[in-house]
């Protein structure tokens, strides 16, 4: 558990275990969306690049 306080930002300043969980769930939720966000951007660069190339 101290492992994912240190990862997640402020969350070692809690006490519950279910806020800190609660919160630790809502920033792997972020980074997801973050990532997901990332590989869209990265598929239509490479799509118009490829688009380029003809």
């Amino acid at each position: 558990m101290k492992f994912l306080q240190d990862l997640v930002p402020g969350c070692n300043k809690m006490f519950s275990r279910a806020l800190m969980l609660d919160e630790i769930i809502n920033y792997v939720q972020s980074l997801q969306q973050q990532v997901e966000v990332r590989r869209c951007r990265l598929h239509l660069v490479a799509s118009r690049c490829r688009s380029l190339e003809f």
